[in-house]
């Protein structure tokens, strides 16, 4: 598997105290978790307290990043992940870009995870792709500046009139408060506040933030926007360690002036010892990984599985050494998907395997009567030529805005392409039926195989527990609807006849098989 290297930079040591770190590390665990191909390095780089507008920073860990790139430590076909393209450089134009190329030349590949924009080696033949992250670069370098100096000047007075007078800063104030008339202070909300201190005292009883989430909603308890069965483990989490319940005013990330924090500026809602108690909990247990390395806790279908009522995610439960648990909708256990039925995973497995996985051969080389890949490929030159003609227009002309927007879209559209033809491509080189039949699902490593091979060839799975079927959508353009899961269906075979009865789509709704084998 590919290796996935992190690298974080914040440019004042007081940032490391609020979300800076907390906000990039959790968009590269978000990234990791949808791009299961990728292993993500204990080594990260980190650069605290080096600004990116100086270049200090590259005589830190981005310095060393790009030595280990250099030294062949970092390979071609692994990817640096950054936030976005200033936490690379905000230098001049020419040093941003020219640090980015060098990256890419090694055949390293850089995501930037606020707008999941991925640059490759292909992108240095391809000028659009440099052209719009050198605007980005731009973009940010001045805005940063400009933005900065104006937040700076309106926050700074306002606190000063926070710490000094006593008056408060803005109307703006957590959900569970309230201005006062006279905007002298906040006043709670009994209703929010109530809600906050059962999710405290549940939580110091033991109970996970799915478990509150879910014990609000079933009580009836409304979020703090008013929306019924609206809690989530999320919500839960970001609520319990908002410092704001014990009267903090925090300053916004983008309004940083020393990064002060304003204490007994809200009314405190929650005790200060039952807060650090909640924390610790947290603390305890943030970073951790799962430490068994139980196979059946790889779900071949993470990620892919999702549920026929609600469009939510399908989950894997009750799993231990003598069972294999259950799929079950995510929302169920949220209160929020009351119609779906969870369905044994053993048996729904047994049948994707045997049905699907094993004609894997059949299933990936039909498709639409054209070669798909032909098709993509043909269209990427379509939009190529296209965007070739808006850079020669964009150099030309006198307002570049509205030009630079089409480009904008047209590269997308190529980049969207590109993504479907290395799918396409990725297919191609797909295990073949014996060695699926031939992988040992007990063995934890040959399981993380066959789930990569199911990301690479299923768009999504649909899971109907109360009808106990699935439609399958492949990335190729095939559908199958209606497949049963309570017995096995060689999916193969009607795929087969897909050239005699014409389309891309079988409904196994009507079909009668003989002598099923029925595995419930």
């Amino acid at each position: 598997m590919r290796t996935a290297y992190a690298y974080i930079r914040f440019s004042s040591e007081k940032q490391s105290a609020g979300d800076s770190v907390r906000r990039q590390q959790s968009l590269i665990d978000s990234w990791v978790k949808n791009n299961p191909d990728y292993i993500l390095s204990q080594k990260t780089y980190k650069d605290e307290g080096l600004s990116a507008f100086t270049g200090k920073h590259a005589a830190g860990d981005l310095g060393r990043l790009m030595n280990d790139i250099s030294n062949g430590s970092i390979t071609a076909g692994d990817v640096i992940l950054i936030e976005s393209l200033d936490r690379l450089s905000r230098e001049n134009i020419s040093t941003a870009t020219d640090r980015l190329k060098a990256i890419l030349i090694h055949g390293v590949n850089v995501v930037t995870l606020t707008d999941q924009k991925q640059y490759t080696p292909e992108s240095l033949n391809s000028p659009m792709d440099l052209i719009m992250s050198i605007l980005t670069a731009q973009r940010a370098h001045e805005e940063s500046q400009s933005k900065s100096k104006r937040m700076r000047e309106v926050w700074a007075k306002k606190r000063t009139e926070a710490e000094e007078s006593g008056k408060v800063i803005t109307k703006s104030c957590p959900r569970w408060l309230t201005v006062n008339s006279d905007r002298t202070g906040f006043e709670p909300i009994p209703e929010h506040v109530e809600s906050i201190r059962l999710m405290f005292e549940m939580r110091l009883s033991g109970k996970g933030f799915a478990g509150i989430a879910q014990a609000l909603n079933e009580s009836g308890r409304l979020t703090l926007t008013g929306r019924s069965k609206g809690w989530n483990q999320s919500s839960v989490q970001q609520l319990l360690s908002n410092k704001a319940l014990i009267g903090y005013k925090i300053p916004s990330r983008k309004a940083v002036v020393n990064y002060i924090e304003i204490p007994d500026y809200f009314p405190s809602v929650i005790p200060l010892e039952q807060f650090q108690q909640v924390q610790l909990i947290g603390a305890d247990k943030q970073g951790q990984r799962a430490a068994n390395d139980r196979p059946m806790n790889v779900n071949l279908f993470r990620g892919v599985m999702k549920c026929a009522e609600c469009g939510a995610t399908v989950i894997v439960s009750g799993v231990d050494d003598k069972r294999a648990g259950y799929y079950s909708c995510s929302f169920r256990r949220l209160g929020r998907c009351n119609t779906s039925k969870p369905m044994n995973r053993g048996m729904v497995d047994e049948a994707l395997i045997k049905g699907l996985l094993y004609s894997l051969d059949r299933l990936t080389t039909q498709g639409q009567g054209e070669n798909p890949l032909m098709k993509l490929e043909a269209k990427r030159a379509d939009l190529t030529e296209r965007s070739q003609k808006l850079l020669a227009a964009l150099e030309i002309a006198d307002d570049v805005s509205a030009i630079a927007t089409r480009l904008k879209a047209v590269t997308d559209e190529i980049r969207a392409i590109e993504t479907q033809i290395k799918t396409c491509k990725d297919l191609e080189q797909v295990h073949t039926v014996q060695s699926v039949q031939g992988m040992d699902l007990t063995v934890k490593s040959q399981r993380e195989e066959v789930q990569l091979l199911v990301k690479k060839t299923f768009r999504e799975i649909n899971l109907d527990g109360i009808r106990k079927t699935v439609n399958v959508y492949l990335h190729n353009g095939l559908t199958l609807l209606n497949v049963p899961v309570n017995q096995i269906v060689d999916a193969g075979e009607w795929i087969e006849l897909l050239p005699v009865i014409g389309g891309d789509t079988v409904d196994f709704k009507d079909i009668s098989f003989k002598a099923p084998r029925y595995l419930d």
